[in-house]
């Protein structure tokens, strides 16, 4: 990846089903930015919004966000698609449940 390209890792929330955590750590910074959300319409809108805030915050041409859990599937098509229009490249089609 690039100096104009980030990726942001997406995990589970230890203890809280249905919330999930996108990480970006910025080593030259010493510091983690980060954003909780959950597996809804609201959570999809705020994991664009983190990818668009660190996209503009650091002048970067690509957020990259990767699920770590691969078997992981959201339930919201918001959330699916805040995740592929960043990383369409390097995500699986099967992030969300078949309906």
């Amino acid at each position: 990846m690039g100096a104009r390209e980030v990726t942001v890792r997406i995990a589970p929330v230890a203890g809280k089903p249905g919330a999930y955590v996108a990480r970006y750590r910025a080593e030259v910074l010493g510091a983690t930015y980060s954003v909780e959300f959950e597996d809804t319409v609201m959570g999809g809108i705020a994991l664009h919004g983190f990818s668009e805030m660190l996209r503009l915050k650091f002048g970067l041409r690509r957020v990259e966000l990767v699920v770590e859990d691969q078997t992981l599937r959201f339930r919201s098509r918001a959330v699916v698609d805040a995740v592929l229009s960043a990383s369409v490249s390097s995500m699986r089609p099967a992030l969300c449940e078949a309906s």
